[in-house]
């Protein structure tokens, strides 16, 4: 499933694009643990009420969350090869939802783990990238989201995190 972030041409920005790049913001840094419909509202300058409009509940929030934006798949598609595609989801606002998703397979969401394997797919269509450089890659989406989470970045490692 994707779901869209972009805005209409000459129009304001879409409020459920700001609403799920806030919710993204949200995942990559604390996690869905301490996400609520109140720090997304705020984060998205927005009534709660109109996150419920949107998506229903926070389940519906999260699921929508860590859907594939829409276009990313084609964007991806564009790209010459793995390496760019790389290079890609290392951009705004590309990267934050990878982090937020990195973030929920770290919170073991089942319908995440589900999205990040849709997206090495996208990423890999023939297998050409050694999955070394894709565990890489996204261990370091894993060590920022560790790192944005702790009180103290120079802190020792919390292995609890990896439960």
């Amino acid at each position: 499933m994707m779901v869209s972030v972009g805005t209409e041409v000459g129009a304001a920005p879409s409020r459920r694009a700001d609403i799920l790049r806030a919710t993204w913001e949200l995942l990559a840094t604390t996690g869905a643990s301490h996400l609520t419909i109140r720090r997304v509202a705020q984060g998205a300058a927005v009534d709660p009420a109109l996150i419920y409009h949107y998506f229903g509940s926070k389940r519906g929030l999260l699921g929508a969350a860590r859907d594939m934006p829409e276009g990313l798949s084609d964007i991806l598609k564009a790209q010459r090869g793995p390496l760019e595609r790389l290079r890609i989801l290392q951009t705004p606002p590309w990267a934050t939802w990878v982090s937020a998703l990195v973030a929920s397979v770290i919170d073991d969401r089942e319908d995440a783990l589900r999205s990040l394997h849709e997206l090495i797919a996208s990423v890999d269509t023939n297998g050409a990238l050694p999955r070394l450089a894709l565990l890489g890659f996204f261990a370091d989406r894993f060590l920022l989201h560790v790192w944005s989470a702790g009180p103290d970045p120079a802190a020792p490692f919390d292995h609890e995190l990896l439960r």
